[in-house]
């Protein structure tokens, strides 16, 4: 025995009611392709940070104190990639110049840098640094590419940074993140 068709009026009922069920599944697809076609995954903040290191001769990282640097490696980081850099020189360092509010005045030379990475700093330049909620990290590596690269990798072993709390310079990877 046949049965009996369907009315037209159902038909269209279960043509609006797949439409509603698939439709936010192919937004999404829509939205997850057009995210993999930008390189971010959906879902998924982007990470931007710009950090600032001293240097004498534009490889290695200054010996000295910071502020003292001739120049500043300025390494834009999006998603721990390295997606740009660029030198600032430092007109505060030469002959002859006030050295009052040294700190200061790098700090408006650099005011876009969340991560300030030296061999040594001063206890002033750590104080006026943190005061503005910005990271001080001490390494020991010489190579400005190797400590970039180690430090946006994760690697803990030689990076301290300054403790306020502690006015101390503790090892990265005692770090407490609140």
């Amino acid at each position: 025995m046949e049965e009996p068709p369907i009315p037209r009026v159902e038909i269209f009922f279960l043509l609006s009611v797949v439409r509603i069920d698939q439709t936010p599944k192919v937004k999404e697809r829509d939205e997850t392709s057009t995210d993999l076609q930008s390189g971010n995954s959906l879902g998924k903040r982007e990470k931007k940070m710009k950090i600032a290191i001293g240097t004498d001769d534009k490889k290695t990282i200054r010996k000295g104190h910071f502020c003292e640097s001739r120049h500043f490696l300025v390494t834009e980081i999006l998603n721990a990639q390295i997606v740009g850099q660029e030198f600032r020189d430092n007109s505060h360092v030469e002959a002859g110049k006030d050295n009052q509010d040294r700190a200061g005045r790098i700090m408006d030379l650099l005011k876009d840098c969340a991560v300030f990475m030296a061999e040594s700093m001063e206890e002033e330049s750590l104080v006026e640094i943190r005061s503005r909620n910005l990271d001080c990290i001490i390494t020991d590596i010489e190579e400005i590419d190797t400590a970039i690269c180690s430090y946006i990798d994760g690697q803990l072993e030689g990076f301290k940074y300054y403790d306020a709390d502690a006015k101390d310079l503790i090892p990265c990877s005692q770090r407490k993140y609140v």
